[in-house]
């Protein structure tokens, strides 16, 4: 017997036991194939049901730190605001200076670098701010300025924009930032006598300032806000003379698929960040805002005007 031939028991030749059978393989392969697809199907599903769920969480966090620092930076413009005054004997900033011989009145220390160049109320603290970025709002982007082609009583031409210091331009310049000062009411302090419902800025030419003491109610009166490229409330309009206040409240309107009341908006989820009178800064409703109807004598004006308390140096009650 030739015993290098023999095949131990048990053994089988090296040649079948390598070899595997080529329909166990593909099976193997199949099945391996199928339960790896059907794994992806489920993690892919579960991932798209947390994405549904997270992004408008994470979309809201996004907006809650742009209005966190659109507050921060209306704090910085309310300090600046009061500074202002302590340093005048307690006047108030004018919303607007009209030429370059008024802008010398009240205590201004920069007067416009050329003719025809409109000192505003953001110039007139800027010594105090040394930083041009608090006047421009992080949730306001390119397209949420004022688009001068749909202004009443404008050149149709100069653009809205984030905030240049006066300083910085040698031209009429309309880049006033993303806040607008409470200046409504303008028309009721040229009736003989007055009629209450003066704004806590002066618009008068020369500028006639009002004081922080003679503020009835700073808590609850708007000093400025949250805009749409306007330096003052009461201002260009997106709707011929409606977004304007005047003698009377504007209605409020949608623009840029948020509120506006006036040259405010509501930017911040449905909410407009207010610097108030005394400084503190608080995000409202305008609605809120608008409901607020004055019941003081409005004598002179006629048509049953509604005029809203926030925007009026008196403590009228609602």
């Amino acid at each position: 017997m030739n015993l290098s031939n023999a095949v131990s028991p048990g053994h089988a030749p090296a040649s079948t036991k390598d070899k595997a059978h080529p329909c166990t393989s593909l099976r193997r392969r199949s099945k391996f194939a199928g339960f790896t697809l059907i794994e992806l199907l489920v993690v892919i599903a579960i991932i798209a049901i947390l994405a549904a769920i997270l992004f408008p969480v994470f979309a809201s966090a996004r907006a809650k730190a742009r209005q966190a620092s659109c507050v921060s930076n209306m704090k910085q413009i309310g300090t600046g605001l009061l500074m202002y005054a302590q340093d005048y004997d307690e006047s108030m900033v004018n919303h607007y200076y009209k030429d370059p011989v008024t802008a010398w009145a009240g205590g201004v220390t920069q007067p416009p670098t050329s003719p025809g160049v409109n000192y505003k109320w953001m110039d007139a603290i800027q010594p105090y701010e040394k930083n041009a970025a608090i006047f421009n709002c992080p949730e306001q982007g390119a397209s949420g300025y004022l688009d001068p082609s749909k202004i009443v009583n404008s050149d149709h031409t100069t653009p809205y924009g984030p905030y240049i210091p006066q300083t910085k331009t040698t031209a009429v310049s309309r880049n006033y930032g993303s806040f607008c000062m409470n200046a409504a009411y303008w028309d009721l302090h040229l009736f003989d006598p007055p009629i209450p419902g003066n704004p806590p800025v002066s618009v008068d030419y020369p500028p006639a300032f009002w004081h922080l003491g003679q503020l009835q109610a700073p808590s609850t009166t708007v000093w400025v806000g949250d805009g749409d490229g306007e330096f003052s409330i009461d201002g260009s309009s997106t709707t011929g003379q409606e977004g304007q206040f005047s003698d009377t409240a504007p209605d409020i309107e949608m623009w840029h698929s948020s509120p506006k009341l006036g040259n405010f908006v509501a930017r911040h989820q449905g909410r407009c960040d207010i610097l108030w009178c005394d400084g503190h800064v608080k995000a409202v409703s305008l609605e809120g805002l608008s409901s607020q109807v004055t019941d003081a004598t409005r004598a002179g004006l006629t048509g049953g005007n509604k005029v809203l308390a926030p925007f009026t140096m008196e403590a009228d009650p609602n």
